[in-house]
């Protein structure tokens, strides 16, 4: 049997009249709610505190309802954003090695890209070089990531957005992956410069960056590479100390491999589902 109205009953009178209830709803009177239209006026025949809580009941059981919609649709755009994963947005690394650009302390190389369109921007997961075999002993080879230079009308790099993680002895002729640190972020339609260097002079040791045989970096997503001499060429940039540079253009080989960011609106609908469905939990017990 159900417990009396509460009226001006103490917090803990209500809570055990509201748990009462609760109970008398879930052990068989559940169909009352369901023999009169859903208003307050069909049913009349329930009385005034079993017409609001059968309203209320009903309502908490539409949203329960609707939980999963909620829920399965969130997860569904998740999966989505997530099937995609790493996605190599440029690469050329397929290409035969038609020879190579020596990098040294004194001789310092930054190849520029940009980033597709995706609004909450990309993390980036790690680059890839192509490497020839080193002349001399070259030791302290560095990967960095530079953002534009802050000057108006400018195009070459800026200042360090960060280093990445990888060999810093590629002497031997392959492919070395230098992975990005955690949480670098790429903002969309941007700019950005992969920056070489080493600890050694080009004179007593330096590493070498293969070059490709054609200008095709198999972009996807809206990535590029920037071109010179009528497309005919990649752009790059040389230095001797990282502060002054100089434009060329070649087929240098690398790949950049990153994961979108999901919308914001997919983590929000997931979180309204969570919280939904944690809301109604709690009504329940």
């Amino acid at each position: 049997m159900a417990a009396s109205h509460p009226g001006r009953a103490s917090s803990r009178e209500f809570s055990q009249w509201f748990i009462l209830e609760w109970k008398f709803y879930q052990s068989g009177s559940r169909y009352q709610c369901y023999a009169h239209p859903r208003t307050v006026g069909g049913m009349a025949g329930l009385g005034r505190r079993r017409r609001v809580f059968c309203l209320a009941a009903l309502a908490n059981e539409t949203m329960l309802k609707a939980v999963p919609v909620v829920i399965v649709a969130a997860v569904l755009s998740l999966e989505s954003v997530q099937a995609q994963g790493t996605v190599t947005y440029l690469s050329n690394l397929g290409q035969s090695s038609t020879g190579s650009l020596a990098v040294g302390s004194d001789s310092w190389l930054a190849i520029p890209f940009y980033t597709g369109a995706n609004t909450d921007g990309y993390e980036l997961n790690s680059v890839q070089l192509a490497m020839t075999d080193a002349s001399g002993s070259p030791s302290g080879f560095t990967v960095m990531l530079y953002g534009l230079a802050n000057i108006p009308g400018a195009f070459y790099p800026g200042s360090s957005l960060g280093s990445l993680n990888g060999s810093t002895a590629p002497v031997t002729t392959g492919t070395y992956t230098y992975a990005a640190p955690a949480n670098l972020t790429l903002s969309p339609a941007t700019a950005y410069f992969l920056v070489l260097m080493a600890g050694t002079t080009v004179a007593n040791g330096a590493n070498n960056l293969s070059i490709g045989s054609a200008n095709s970096y198999n972009p996807s997503g809206g990535w590029g590479v920037y071109e010179t001499d009528a497309g005919k060429y990649a752009e790059y940039f040389q230095s001797s100390d990282g502060s002054t540079w100089n434009a060329n253009g070649s087929y240098l080989q690398f790949a950049v491999n990153a994961t979108a960011a999901p919308e914001p609106g997919v983590m929000s609908l997931l979180g309204m589902g969570g919280l939904i469905f944690g809301l109604c939990r709690w009504k329940k017990f």
